[in-house]
């Protein structure tokens, strides 16, 4: 049996949530087979360059079932606001979690999480803090939120920011004014450049970035998983990084890797071939074995199918010692 795919929709506090499901090549009728979430990163949706689809390819070819979603407001989900929120967005996953654990093709005990960028950092919170979480994949982790925004937007302009969004707040607390947006880039600031040659033309199809509303800002500061990655014991995690990221700084998953409970894996990505917060993205959808997305890929599928395996017991020993590249 080929992989199929299905589209499938659920709900998040009241708001209706779109997603796409893959049911495994060889999959038989009244198997329960583990799954794994695949989260985003900052305002990116399920079509983004491609990743998800491919990620959920690559993994059902393993034998799991991988569910792939909007947050509410972005992409194919319903919402009346584009806000990055990433508490609200880890309701979202968790929703997601519960909307796996009824589907007859999936092993309710057994649901992981790979996450990207800030949706790696949802994926850590998440996994600390839901225990039905058994083993979380972090590539590229906002760890605190707050530290990424201050590395992105220089002194004067933050405090320029946190005025304009304590300015909204009030309005719309006093006068119910209309909340205010922001342009997506505008939050990346130092890392501008890289971001509109990266996503420009994602970014036009509404794959990413856009007007999000200002409170972004707020929601995004307040959130920090490494205030919780602690609570993450007893249950497979691997953090990856790239060393040559300037858009999430790699001591952001040293944090995280530090404060986290066992087991753990650590796998920090040399310089010279790693390329920055994209470069490893390159190459979704092809083929070839050689491209840095596959680069990328292959080993943490590896390590995922040893500690979170399809049909066997897992083996943890893999966890606690040196992460196998190639």
């Amino acid at each position: 049996m080929a992989i199929k795919r299905e589209d499938v929709a659920f709900y998040s506090e009241g708001v209706k949530l779109w997603g796409r499901l893959c049911l495994p090549e060889g999959y038989a009728l009244g198997q329960r087979r583990p799954a794994v979430v695949n989260l985003v990163g900052f305002t990116g949706t399920y079509d983004y360059k491609g990743s998800s689809a491919d990620l959920g390819d690559r993994l059902a070819r393993e034998g799991y079932v991988t569910l792939g979603f909007d947050y509410r407001g972005f992409g194919r989900s319903e919402g009346a606001h584009r806000i990055v929120n990433p508490l609200m967005q880890v309701r979202d996953v968790q929703n997601a979690i519960t909307y796996l654990q009824t589907r007859p093709e999936v092993d309710p005990n057994r649901i992981a999480l790979w996450g990207r960028s800030l949706g790696a950092g949802i994926a850590c919170y998440t996994g600390a803090v839901d225990r039905r979480i058994g083993a979380v994949v972090s590539y590229a982790a906002v760890a605190d939120g707050h530290r990424w925004l201050r590395h992105l937007i220089p002194g004067p302009e933050w405090q320029d920011l946190m005025q304009a969004v304590e300015v909204d707040r009030r309005a719309r607390v006093l006068g119910n004014a209309p909340p205010k947006t922001i342009a997506a880039y505008d939050i990346a600031r130092k890392r501008r450049a890289d971001y509109v040659a990266e996503n420009a033309d994602d970014e036009k199809l509404g794959h990413i970035g856009g007007e999000i509303l200002l409170e972004s800002a707020q929601t995004i500061a307040a959130f920090s998983a490494e205030s919780v990655i602690n609570q993450m014991t007893g249950r497979p995690i691997l953090f990856v990084h790239a060393q040559s990221d300037a858009t999430v700084p790699p001591d952001h998953t040293r944090s995280l890797y530090e404060k986290c409970g066992e087991p753990k894996a650590l796998w920090l990505i040399p310089a010279d071939w790693s390329k920055g917060h994209y470069g490893m993205f390159k190459g979704q959808n092809d083929p070839s074995e050689n491209t840095p997305w596959a680069r990328l890929t292959r080993p943490i599928v590896r390590w995922l199918k040893e500690v979170f395996p399809v049909n066997e017991a897992p083996n943890l020993g893999v966890v606690r010692g040196a992460f196998r590249v190639d």
